[in-house]
């Protein structure tokens, strides 16, 4: 719809979301495995990498009077599907023509000198796993070279190849800019989307890790080095060293006292299966406080004061994270003994 001097007429933002919600539910019938991204609230990007590619997506200089114009296109959920794959990004967006814009963009992977630099850059990072790296939990200094605007994991102005089927006669529109800000969003859920767009293998970028551990097991390195290692702080070394065997005459005592019906200490302790009790020995063999803890469970400090007051118990996602740390925390123990 245009005014009577040619121009546009103003949309507002509640019309734009119904008139693509309205859209959304038409191309459904057309196209089932439609992917749109939708915005709660009015961050567009909550996450460390979803918040570093719309950050480094506003410092493309050449488009900076076209950027922001896709901040309200994609809060209306105009982007009614988005597709990101090696090396390009594909869309369709609503608009004010009868069927959606066909966006295209192609991204260049990354190779030579700056690809070696990245992998290289993980390698010197030997304890760093999978899940740290989707989560963006990383060495400041490997952060800082990833989201560097020349030479990190972003891709270049140049580096970007885009068009659209919209009549706009401007070099980079609207659209384009709102599918940029609608991959910033899906970053949030999907992380290793970055990677596999810039041709990299995030497992593989984390594979070194594993490669370390097996070295390092081998090698004469201390406990306190290990557990540095591997990134867990282990209260006391007597945590993890052989306890001294009973004497024939202490044994043969507590023999006896099993057969009377009594547990002895050993039968008595059990492993942790509750995910409070699991906490408790996160805590007992790390000395983490609630701030880390929180940030390692990617949760909030308030949330975990609740946990341990018996205020509020974890959600079922939660628990399952905090069984992982529970597991990784078992794991790095158990492996130091082993090395004992």
């Amino acid at each position: 719809m245009y005014d009577s001097y040619g121009f546009p007429q103003y949309v507002s933002v509640a019309e734009r979301k119904a008139q693509a919600q309205k859209a959304l539910a038409k191309l459904r019938k057309k196209y089932p495995n439609l992917s749109p991204v939708f915005i709660e609230g009015t961050q567009i990007a909550r996450s460390v990498w979803g918040k570093a590619w719309c950050k480094h997506l506003e410092s493309f200089s050449d488009y900076s009077n076209r950027i922001p114009r896709g901040k309200s296109y994609v809060r209306s959920g105009a982007v009614v599907d988005l597709h990101i794959e090696k090396g390009l990004i594909t869309a369709l967006v609503t608009g004010s023509s009868s069927t959606p814009y066909e966006v295209r963009m192609e991204i260049a992977c990354l190779n030579g000198e700056r690809k070696e630099k990245i992998e290289k850059l993980f390698r010197e990072v030997a304890s760093l796993e999978l899940l740290d790296l989707l989560q963006g939990k990383l060495p400041r200094s490997l952060m800082a070279a990833l989201t560097d605007t020349r030479d990190g994991l972003f891709p270049r102005v140049n580096e970007v190849k885009h068009t659209c089927s919209c009549p706009d006669y401007a070099d980079f529109c609207k659209h384009q800019a709102a599918v940029l800000y609608g991959v910033g969003n899906r970053l949030d859920t999907q992380p290793e989307l970055l990677f596999t767009l810039r041709g990299l293998d995030a497992t593989v970028l984390t594979a070194g890790a594993e490669e370390t551990l097996e070295q390092a097991a081998g090698s004469e390195l201390g406990e306190r080095d290990l557990a540095a290692l591997f990134g867990v702080e282990l209260v006391d070394a007597a945590l993890w060293t052989t306890e001294p065997q009973p004497s024939p005459k202490k044994a043969k005592a507590k023999r006896k006292q099993n057969t009377d019906g009594k547990e002895s200490p050993a039968q008595s302790a059990r492993t942790p299966k509750t995910p409070m009790e699991q906490l408790l020995y996160i805590q007992k063999y790390t000395r983490w406080d609630f701030p880390e803890l929180a940030q390692q469970l990617s949760t909030t400090v308030n949330r975990i004061s609740k946990w341990s007051s018996g205020e509020a118990v974890p959600s079922a996602p939660i628990a399952k994270r905090i069984q992982k740390l529970y597991q990784d925390i078992k794991d790095i123990i158990g492996k130091i003994r082993a090395h004992k």
